[in-house]
């Protein structure tokens, strides 16, 4: 049991290191959240434009220094309290919309806050998609 125990554990540490491997944090039927090395995804099942709109509602809301906003190519670049936000919403037909946060502080992954920043997203999106 110890052997097994210490090989998947190695495995694991090294496919961190590696930044290839996606840790699944939640899931629910309306969506998942994934958390990489330095970056945070949130798939939904909603319109490209209420994610897109979310997003910038969000950045808005922290006070958001937009530096990048392309709604075709689904970037926006930011900077909240000196750390650098990078926003990438995608949509492929009859798929989830991935929105995918990055944000680094001084070069660092600063994970708490791509946190908080997917949490507002996917709020906004839940108060959108509640059946009235």
């Amino acid at each position: 049991m110890k052997k097994i125990l210490t090989a998947i554990l190695g495995m694991l540490t090294l496919c961190c290191l590696c930044g290839c491997s996606a840790l699944l944090i939640g899931a629910t039927t309306a969506g998942s959240v994934g958390m990489g090395v330095d970056t945070i995804r949130l798939e939904r099942f909603v319109e490209y434009s209420a994610a897109w709109n979310a997003a910038l509602a969000t950045m808005e809301e922290m006070n958001a220094q937009i530096a990048t906003e392309n709604q075709l190519s689904g970037i926006i670049e930011a900077e909240v309290d000196g750390a650098k936000i990078t926003i990438n919403i995608r949509q492929m037909k009859d798929r989830p919309a991935s929105i995918d946060v990055t944000a680094r502080k001084k070069g660092f992954p600063s994970l708490s806050l791509a946190d908080k920043i997917v949490e507002d997203i996917n709020g906004r999106l839940s108060k959108k998609t509640l059946p009235e």
